[in-house]
């Protein structure tokens, strides 16, 4: 049995995954570094995953992988965004998309810490290294070097999909084809629980 638990850190939550030996904690979030921190430390986190490299989920990575001493993990499609959150052009779909992209944007033009992954993610990769039982899934779309994390019959799929406020592709996007067919790699997964980063829920924890 592991458990994943859902951390709110601004205005994309973070998702901590706790195995039998180890923990993995799934993005960092933009907010509430020291609460994350708290819960991290409590389980034993042993890799800072990202699932993607836009300012909402790595905000904290710098401070977070220093504090814990771990390794940070990202794709490497997504390097270039570390240095220039708008070295790729965004597109959005429709008129929420597009309000969603305008305040994106403006948060884009913060400063961000500056840190380096360790750790090239790639789809299939197992986690079992860092005490779960997980694997990557590559998602791209909503950036090129978007993943996922399937374990049992969950997937945490960062914004290769959203609840705002019903379940659909993300929005925002790199590729508009790619991120289609990365929500029907999704559906087609047979995942039954499918754990965003934005749109709420009213579940804390679960067990998979």
């Amino acid at each position: 049995m592991q458990v994943i638990e859902r951390i709110p850190a601004g205005t994309a939550c973070c998702w901590l995954l706790r195995g039998e030996t180890g923990s993995v904690l799934i993005d960092a979030g933009m907010e509430h570094a020291e609460k994350i921190l708290k819960q991290a430390r409590d389980a034993g986190v042993r890799l800072l995953l990202l699932t993607h490299a836009h300012f909402d989920h790595i905000t904290n990575a710098a401070f977070l992988a220093r504090e814990l001493g771990i390794p940070v993990a990202l794709h490497p499609a997504d390097l270039p965004l570390l240095k220039n959150q708008f070295s790729r052009p965004l597109d959005a779909q429709g008129v929420r998309g597009r309000v969603l992209r305008y305040f994106s944007q403006k948060l884009m033009q913060k400063p961000l810490e500056p840190f380096s992954p360790e750790i090239q993610l790639s789809d299939g990769m197992h986690l079992d290294t860092y005490g779960v039982d997980a694997c990557v899934v590559a998602l791209p779309g909503h950036t090129a070097g978007s993943v996922g994390v399937a374990v049992g019959d969950a997937i945490v799929v960062g914004d290769a999909m959203m609840r705002m406020p019903t379940l659909s592709p993300p929005l925002i996007f790199e590729d508009r084809q790619a991120s289609l067919e990365s929500a029907s790699r999704i559906r087609e997964s047979g995942a039954k629980l499918l754990l965003t980063s934005h749109g709420f829920t009213t579940c804390r924890r679960f067990f998979v």
